[in-house]
């Protein structure tokens, strides 16, 4: 019992600092991409376009682990709409998956946003407006900003709570 309890206790210790680390980080992230969202009105909704599967592809992702770099091979599918005016990409297992999906002549549908002043453009599953593409995007901020914001209060508290106690039984073990 004495072991499993030391072994708690260094796992939270090790989960603390990781935990403090990813809120602050998530805090960040929300912010800055909850003030890079566009406005509903810059977008213009082209309509709901069918895609057919094309092209598949791959490509070598890198990542960060610590401090190792760590690249691995990703591999995608290009879509068209009718005309060959819009493309969208998709990720896919492995090639093999993708020559499937192309020889089937795989087709998905989605809208197309276009930003206005600029020649870009997004694609969305079709369900989305601008207004509820844009909303959704902030909800998705908004709750990682809470959970994080949530998550550090937390902590603020516990420390409050720690100092408190200890000052009382500082006090107590004086008299």
């Amino acid at each position: 019992m004495k072991r499993l309890r030391s072994l708690a206790r260094r796992l939270v210790g090790i989960a603390k600092p990781l935990m403090l680390t990813l809120a602050v980080a998530g805090l960040i992230a929300a912010v800055k991409g909850y003030s890079s969202i566009r406005a509903a009105e810059d977008y213009t909704d082209q309509g709901v376009y069918t895609f057919t599967a094309y092209r598949v592809w791959s490509t070598a992702e890198t990542r960060y682990s610590g401090h190792r770099r760590v690249e691995r091979i990703v591999y995608k599918l290009d879509y068209r709409s009718p005309g060959k005016k819009y493309k969208y990409t998709q990720d896919v297992i492995n090639k093999t998956t993708g020559k499937e999906y192309i020889q089937e002549k795989r087709q998905v549908e989605r809208r197309v946003l276009s930003i206005d002043g600029e020649n870009k453009y997004i694609t969305v599953e079709p369900r989305y407006t601008p207004q509820s593409y844009v909303r959704s995007l902030r909800v998705r901020h908004m709750v990682v900003f809470g959970a994080s914001a949530g998550y550090l209060t937390l902590c603020g508290v516990c420390v409050i709570w720690q100092k408190r106690a200890e000052e009382e039984r500082r006090l107590t073990a004086e008299y």
